[in-house]
């Protein structure tokens, strides 16, 4: 019965059941909080605990896995992440403060590792517990793997509420200075520099091979020099767009990210393919304590943060981007400013002030900081 296509299908059916509860329900019900229920359920019930192998997403997972970091590259601007120093102390902060938090009660409650393989994922959202799970099962530890997903899964019904509180709050009070001031002017887009982009020829294979072959060099490299795969992955991509090899976000230019992504979302289930109930109520003991503790340091440190630059709300929304990560930081703010007003040149307004500092603090937080965090983690670990 449980042939390759018919447990692909499974697969791909409870990824589009999760994604359409989170649909109608404006995002309110996390899309990743219903796939993995839907898997435990299955686990316990009728699902194989090999339906990940079955249906080829554990082999995906590896392909999207060799290129995701080096596409995350080519999003990020050095200049930009630099210019902006109040964004970047507040996540910097933030990142320490959680560290930190994360070592201590982690240490006292429970031990070091799984102190350990909570950090990345509280640093940095899903590029962590990707970064984690991956390293987990490598080792033949899913425990530790289990454990940062779950934190990572948390994420969405504890971190995302609090996170789209402050970001609500911010826009209420933005929208009512911008109003007091009648100032809705949007700032003209700038020019952008004539290059030689050989459009016609950068076609969806042209992409995928360029990909690849970068990710091939990475893996030669990190083998050869013993250097972190993550890190290295990370530079290539900021290296490829410097040059104009590949631009920003790439890996959407090759037709094929969807089943990619469905792919390496859906292989974080498989620590969860031998996790008794008993077990998930131990995970969840750990992840929704460190959560919490992580959010009351950040709210408490914030708040003393705060000055005319950027409020309490801002300060905490900024420095919440180690829980969201993009696309969720860029979602909660759009859902944030919709909210505020239905009045498209004050949403355009609105996002114009809160969408750059968001998406900043999750390039600095998750993108960059997240993959030496992570690297360190593993190797104390593994």
């Amino acid at each position: 019965m449980w042939t390759n296509l018919f447990s692909l299908g499974i697969v791909c059916l409870i990824m589009y059941i999760g994604e359409f509860i989170s649909i109608r329900s404006s995002g309110l019900i996390p899309q990743m909080l219903i796939v993995t229920l839907l898997f435990l359920i299955g686990f316990w019930t009728i699902l194989p605990h090999d339906i990940l192998d079955k249906s080829g997403i554990m082999i995906l997972s590896k392909i999207i896995f060799s290129i995701i970091l080096i596409d995350v590259g080519t999003s990020l601007d050095l200049k930009e992440i630099f210019k902006n120093r109040q964004v970047i102390r507040l996540s910097s902060i933030s990142l320490l403060s959680i560290i930190l938090t994360a070592l201590i009660i982690g240490g006292i409650c429970y031990n070091m590792r799984v102190s350990l393989s909570t950090i990345p994922t509280l640093t940095g959202a899903g590029i962590g517990a990707m970064l984690m799970n991956a390293a987990a099962l490598k080792a033949n530890q899913p425990y530790y793997g289990a454990v940062a997903m779950t934190v990572f899964v948390s994420h969405t019904f504890i971190s995302f509420p609090f996170a789209s509180y402050f970001l609500k709050k911010e826009a209420k009070a933005k929208l009512v200075t911008l109003r007091a001031s009648k100032d809705i002017t949007l700032t003209q887009p700038k020019a952008r520099a004539k290059q030689m982009t050989f459009t016609p020829y950068r076609t969806p294979t042209f992409y995928l091979a360029t990909f690849f072959i970068l990710a091939a060099a990475v893996e030669f490299i990190a083998l050869k020099t013993h250097l972190n795969s993550a890190i290295l992955q990370v530079l290539t991509g900021i290296l490829a767009r410097k040059i104009g090899l590949l631009q920003k976000n790439s890996l959407f230019k090759t037709s094929s990210s969807g089943l990619l992504m469905i792919a390496l979302f859906a292989s974080f289930m498989q620590s969860f393919s031998e996790i008794s109930f008993a077990t998930l109520l131990k995970l969840l003991a750990i992840a929704i304590p460190l959560n919490l503790s992580a959010i009351g340091v950040i709210l408490v440190i914030t708040k003393r943060l705060a000055n005319q630059q950027f409020s309490w709300a801002m300060s905490a929304a900024i420095a919440m981007n180690s829980f969201l990560g993009f696309p969720f930081n860029f979602s909660l703010t759009r859902e944030a400013i919709q909210a505020a007003t239905a009045i498209a040149e004050e949403q355009e307004a609105l996002s114009e002030q809160l969408l750059p500092h968001m998406i900043l603090a999750s390039t600095f937080s998750v993108s960059l900081m997240t993959p030496f965090i992570a690297s360190i983690c593993i190797k104390l670990l593994y």
